[in-house]
């Protein structure tokens, strides 16, 4: 099996495709043989960097979908868009992503306090 190259990793975050903690090892590894550091901006950098990103979307989402529905919030919405968005590359993410749930279900929160706060009037 080849390795990927920087290009092949950006290609993977966009198409929404996890880098495993075992990948970014194993080219740590191959660009740094004697055990020391992979240089900086290497493929494993590169590597290493899309995984905290997706790491970090996983328990931004974890950490909202967690939450009763009613209570999620724009802001919860942009939080989940900013992070997923990070972890695919900074592509604006697809309509199937969770992300575009949480969306969904913050502005459906959004009308329905509106709606409320218009008949309390």
């Amino acid at each position: 099996m080849s390795l990927p190259t920087k290009d092949d990793l950006h290609f993977k975050a966009i198409a929404g495709e996890k880098v495993e903690e075992s990948l970014v090892d194993e080219l740590k590894k191959a660009e740094a043989p004697g055990g020391g550091n992979p240089p900086a901006g290497g493929v494993a950098a590169t590597a290493q960097s899309i995984h905290d990103r997706q790491e970090n979307a996983k328990h931004v989402a974890e950490e909202i979908t967690s939450k009763p529905e009613a209570e999620i919030t724009k802001e919860d919405a942009s939080r989940m868009t900013s992070a997923e968005s990070r972890a695919m590359g900074g592509i604006r993410p697809p309509k199937d992503t969770i992300s575009a749930h949480v969306q969904s279900v913050a502005d459906h929160n959004a009308q329905s306090q509106d709606g409320q706060a218009a008949s309390e009037d």
